[in-house]
């Protein structure tokens, strides 16, 4: 356990962060919220998280689920020709829609010009759900416009690698040993791998296993990373989602 202090308030939190008691004055209590938590880690300054004064400055935050996410969609930009922002606070975090809402919020409090795009792995939520054009979760309403809440549309980033000459060329290995991995997954890449359009079985695939977690991924079986195969790809090979989010990143940030 560690206690931070900030102001009059002290913290008592466990190492996960699950079990967070907040002390002021004579008085202590849970924090059973993550708006509460979130307020809290907020009010505790630059000691306890760098990115917030950065965040001051820039104004521009992309939450993702992990520093990873980030990188290898730096690496597509960097293939598409656009500039990656200097001063884009990457923000990692696994919460859901509801709480990455709430951390905005929490967030604009205390920089109110402040712009965020967060991006999820759609995992298993409906196909449906999820806008083909925009990217958005429909199953919230936008109620600020300076916050985009947006899913991948296949299962996870990861998907948007599942191109074998990609892997290939990032591998070293040859295309035909790369396409027989991917039938032994039951995948077969269709021509049309980078349009909206394409099979849902590319969308649906379980791309993050395929690529790095499955004792016969490309990781495993090729010695090949996600963001080495991101790296490989031409810039027709990109899907259209990626195009979409990579030129709203560099919109975003040029306001």
């Amino acid at each position: 356990q560690v206690l931070l202090a900030t102001h009059s308030t002290e913290i008592l939190r466990s190492a996960d962060h699950s079990n967070i008691l907040a002390f002021k004055n004579s008085s202590a209590k849970y924090l059973s919220h993550d708006r509460h938590k979130i307020g809290l880690f907020i009010g505790l300054g630059s000691d306890y998280s760098p990115k917030i004064d950065p965040l001051r400055q820039s104004k521009r935050m992309l939450i993702v689920e992990n520093d990873s996410d980030a990188r290898i969609l730096k690496a597509w930009a960097e293939k598409l020709g656009v500039a990656w922002p200097k001063k884009l606070v990457i923000w990692p975090w696994t919460g859901g829609a509801t709480e990455r809402k709430h951390l905005f919020g929490q967030l604009k409090a205390e920089i109110p010009d402040l712009v965020a795009i967060s991006l999820r792995d759609r995992d298993d939520i409906a196909l449906g759900q999820i806008d083909p054009e925009t990217l958005d979760d429909r199953s919230f309403n936008r109620t600020d416009e300076n916050l985009h809440l947006k899913v991948w549309r296949r299962r996870h980033i990861e998907n948007y690698l599942l191109w074998p000459p990609a892997v290939a060329r990032a591998s070293g290995q040859p295309v035909q040993d790369v396409i027989e991995l991917f039938a032994e997954h039951a995948l077969v890449a269709p021509d049309n791998f980078a349009s909206r359009d394409v099979a849902e079985a590319m969308i649906d695939a379980r791309g993050k296993e395929i690529s790095q977690e499955h004792d016969r991924s490309f990781k495993t079986v090729f010695g090949v990373e996600p963001i080495a195969i991101a790296s490989a790809m031409d810039p027709q090979e990109i899907p259209e989602d990626i195009k979409y989010l990579v030129n709203l990143i560099d919109e975003v940030c040029r306001d």
